[in-house]
């Protein structure tokens, strides 16, 4: 016997908070450091992050990553 509708339901809306979550924490790692890589505030670097999903049409997420998978500047 599944789960009852209300339930399911109660669990995907838990998943989708967690993944907001995790995302949020992953966009602002990267704006922290990219204000500690570069001569720029935290508003800065959100607007450059956001501006480059737009350019390449992802998420502000992936792009965040992808500069978190950069590391610290040498």
């Amino acid at each position: 016997m599944g789960k009852h509708p209300d339930e399911e339901r109660a669990a995907d809306l838990v998943r989708k908070v967690h993944d907001a979550i995790h995302e949020h924490t992953v966009v602002d790692r990267a704006a922290g450091l990219m204000v500690a890589r570069y001569p720029m505030t935290v508003e800065q670097a959100y607007a450059v992050l956001r501006e480059k999903a737009r350019e390449t049409d992802r998420d502000v997420a992936d792009v965040a990553r992808e500069i978190l998978d950069e590391g610290p500047s040498p």
